[in-house]
């Protein structure tokens, strides 16, 4: 029998250019996309085989050794796997964590069986076998391993249906066509198997997925390069899933509006990119640009976040500039920090967290990770686990109690402050763990209250 192999051909093509595109651009390192990279190698792997075992079966004229056995097996295991590992990628795409082992176990019931059974096949020739005079032989059980594919791209179409607003329309649509593309290349082959058209569709499908969820360029910032606000939230979402400790830094341009209107956008846009090259070149992969004026940087552990802060600290403290014929306006900006950033539960509350110790900042040059400007009030039980930067004051948990004029008690009881606290004038700087700035004395009719507080965090000022 004569086998068209043009598909396979073109299928190894495709392939590889994919492969190699998604190697050389600057990619996500979520879990879906290590789970993609895994997918389109075990595709390339599947169609070589096939290309190889197909030579031989062509190529044999009667005389078959070990080498078209052993190829052909490893060519039928990859197309055993292929299905499962296509299921691994939704199920990923879905939970943006890893899969537990039970679950995994439980996916992949039916590929362990095929995949038993392709590895007995040279000894129970049930799937195929080498005749002298026939050549490659189809055995009783041979199309099983379409319908392992079919049974597996039903179940994916079940699971997308179900998972449906969950992916959104968008991811939706692309793995519905995705499904298509793959089930109608294991049809036709089913139906005529000369054609050879299953690993065909299979790069087809991988193809879209370079082209649209797994796209490099997607997870990049067009105008810095930098990785943006999409690929921080599934990150930082995959972190809380899998319970790890991260710990993140945002720098605030906040100067950035008054910069356009001084030097134009094409100067507040080199400002970003310069900002950018600066973080990138200190702190590698894990510079994010969030916002038009914000960047976050990502780390894993405290000592990565203790160095990276005090660096770009540093790094602001240079004379970072912009040329301009008529000015040169320097490049503020505000630091905020945040360790344990899985405790807040989500990304979105990380984010809001950090807008939030940044509004701080900006009040009269007053930081605090719990309130600014209070009177008769009960503050208990607070935790700040952020690093608070104040130009003149900062402090852990409340800045600047009333106590002269307004009559009542103010109780701060119960707090606790972890984060790093900095108040940075070179006149009047005053920094605490809990409370920083009391307007009043004893005799004031406003009252403070300080009780079994303490302080773990370091306090410069």
């Amino acid at each position: 029998m004569m086998y068209n192999a043009d598909f396979l051909i073109a299928a190894v093509v495709i392939l590889l250019l994919v492969l190699r595109n998604f190697l050389d651009q600057k990619r996500a390192e979520d879990l879906n996309s290590r789970v993609f990279l895994f997918f389109a190698v075990i595709g390339i792997l599947d169609v070589i085989a096939e290309l190889v075992s197909n030579y031989y079966i062509t190529s044999g004229d009667g005389d078959f050794g070990l080498a078209a056995v052993v190829t052909t097996t490893i060519f039928y295991l990859f197309q055993a796997l292929l299905p499962y590992a296509l299921l691994c990628y939704i199920m990923t795409l879905h939970d943006n964590k890893l899969i537990s082992v039970k679950k995994m176990l439980l996916a992949g019931l039916a590929t362990i069986l095929l995949a038993s059974i392709v590895l007995t096949n040279p000894f129970t020739e049930k799937l195929f076998y080498f005749d002298v005079s026939a050549g490659y032989v189809e055995g009783p059980w041979y199309r099983l391993m379409y319908y392992s594919a079919l049974f597996h791209l039903a179940v994916i179409l079940i699971l997308v249906i179900s998972w449906r607003k969950e992916f959104g329309p968008r991811k939706t649509k692309v793995i519905l066509d995705i499904l298509i593309l793959c089930g109608c290349g294991v049809v036709i082959q089913l139906l005529h198997y000369p054609l050879l058209m299953t690993g065909f569709g299979m790069s087809l499908g991988i193809l879209a997925l370079f082209l649209t969820i797994n796209n490099p360029n997607a997870n990049r910032d067009s105008l810095t390069g930098v990785y943006n606000h999409l690929y921080l939230t599934r990150r930082s979402d995959e972190l809380i899933a899998a319970g790890k400790s991260f710990h993140i830094i945002t720098i605030y341009l906040y100067q950035l509006k008054h910069i356009n209107k001084v030097a134009g956008v094409e100067g507040g846009d080199h400002i970003l990119q310069l900002t950018a090259k600066k973080l990138e070149e200190l702190c590698g992969s894990r510079v994010f640009r969030i916002t038009g004026k914000r960047f976050l940087v990502l780390t894993m552990s405290l000592q990565e976040y203790e160095y990276y802060i005090t660096q770009i600290k540093k790094m602001f403290e240079t004379d970072m500039q912009l040329d301009a014929d008529s000015s040169k306006p320097a490049t503020p900006v505000i630091l905020s920090g945040i360790v344990h950033g899985q405790k807040l539960g989500t990304s979105g509350l990380m984010l809001e967290y950090a807008e939030y110790l940044e509004s701080l900042s900006m009040q009269n040059g007053m930081a605090a990770g719990i309130a600014v400007n209070v009177y008769s009030s009960t503050i208990k039980n607070c935790i700040n686990n952020g690093s608070i930067n104040g130009y003149n004051i900062a402090s852990g948990i409340v800045i600047d109690v009333q106590g002269e004029l307004i009559p009542g008690t103010t109780e701060i009881s119960g707090c606790i402050n972890k984060g790093r606290i900095e108040a940075n004038s070179y006149y009047d700087h005053y920094a605490s763990g809990i409370c920083s700035k009391y307007k009043g004395n004893f005799d004031s009719p406003g009252k403070l209250i300080i009780s079994n507080c303490v302080n773990e965090g370091y306090v410069k000022g």
